[in-house]
């Protein structure tokens, strides 16, 4: 199973240090990527591969000249908002060069879905922006833009798991866990994971040693 185009050069993994991000990083370094990541954890994601880390609180990536000069073969959002700031900014290659978003989430990974022109807003983007990027008109503009969709099942999960193991996968687990499988727990645990600031994969402490 390969979750991105890993027969690529160059790499930006947006959000590095999530649970998805510490994963995808890896995998990226073992398939030979170079592999740029914007966080705020800079010695952890050092630890796993990452080539360069961005703070993103300091600086705005899709503005680097270094990246506009060298423009990136993929990048994996999954924090939302940065599929125009890396188009128009030209940080990505465009789908005549082989170009290649991969959206995990939308333009807003927490949106408030409250009208009918909101639901219609998120969900057009979602539907409509993969197949307008793949039109000859926008090939020299735009990148390709991939919706990450995955519906797992057991022949999946499998080579998922084999390649965890053969390529020897770190899992990444948050400093502040692991919680307690109790209310206050639960709900310290869904605040963090809603606050797109965890670092590593949250977990649970079901039972005492």
């Amino acid at each position: 199973m390969k979750l991105v185009p890993f027969n690529i050069s160059y790499l930006k993994r947006f959000k590095g240090s999530g649970g998805v991000g510490t994963y995808a990083v890896q995998f990226a370094k073992k398939k030979g990527a170079f592999v740029a990541a914007t966080s705020t954890q800079e010695d952890m994601l050092k630890e796993l591969g990452v080539d360069k880390v961005i703070n993103y609180k300091e600086v705005n990536w899709w503005e680097l000249e270094e990246f506009q000069k060298n423009p990136f073969d993929t990048i994996i959002d999954v924090r939302g908002t940065s599929f125009y700031k890396a188009s128009t900014n030209k940080v990505i290659k465009s789908r005549k060069d082989g170009g290649v978003f991969v959206a995990v989430t939308g333009d807003d990974p927490s949106p408030t879905l409250k009208t009918f022109s909101a639901v219609f807003s998120f969900f057009s983007k979602l539907l409509w922006r993969p197949l307008w990027t793949r039109s000859g008109f926008w090939r020299t503009t735009y990148p390709t833009c991939t919706p990450f969709v995955c519906i797992p099942d057991k022949p999946m999960l499998t080579e998922y798991f084999r390649e965890l193991d053969e390529l020897k996968i770190e899992t990444v687990f948050d400093p502040s866990g692991p919680f307690r499988l109790t209310s206050e727990g639960v709900k310290k645990a869904f605040n963090l994971i809603e606050s797109h600031h965890t670092h590593g994969r949250v977990v649970f402490q079901i039972a005492k040693n």
